[in-house]
């Protein structure tokens, strides 16, 4: 099976992409660029999910991404520390795979990366998490599987 993937390039990210490789014919692996957050920018996302999940559930989420953590707790450790425990090799195995497959482009909804895509004919893409897939990228393939760990409120209990 031909596949894209596109998705970040974190250690649990290249373990998808090493353990995919083995088994398939990988066309294209899309590390979307991160999107530069301003100042201003974060600080209207804080004042969003005050207004929807309200102040005191928006300030423990955004005490637990501080550099110190909640009560000894930081998000950004534990999952350091995760993936350092489970994707060991993930760094190591993932500089094996071919590089010219590798594409890092600025916007990976553009209508002509995503014709170039679309060209190399994969049977499906596979999505790990990274940016918003828009329209255009969507319905250029014939299959496309996203998955994610946002949850959706309703499964989360977080008030609506």
């Amino acid at each position: 099976m031909r596949v894209i993937i596109i998705t970040g390039e974190r250690p649990h990210h290249k373990h998808l992409c090493v353990s995919l490789a083995r088994d398939h014919d990988i066309a294209a692996i899309v590390h979307p660029r991160a999107q530069q957050k301003t100042l201003s920018w974060k600080v209207k996302k804080f004042r969003r999910e005050v207004r929807r999940d309200r102040a005191a559930y928006a300030a423990i989420r955004l005490a637990t991404k501080l550099k110190g953590g909640l009560w000894g707790w930081s998000a950004s450790t534990a999952i350091e520390e995760a993936e350092r425990t489970f994707f060991p090799n993930a760094a190591a195995d993932y500089d094996g795979l071919e590089q010219s497959c590798i594409h890092r482009p600025a916007d990976v909804n553009d209508r002509t990366f995503v014709s170039e895509l679309a060209r190399l004919g994969p049977d499906v893409v596979v999505c790990l998490g990274g940016a918003i897939y828009r329209e255009p990228l969507v319905s250029a393939f014939p299959k496309m599987l996203n998955s994610t760990a946002a949850y959706p409120r309703s499964l989360t209990g977080r008030p609506q």
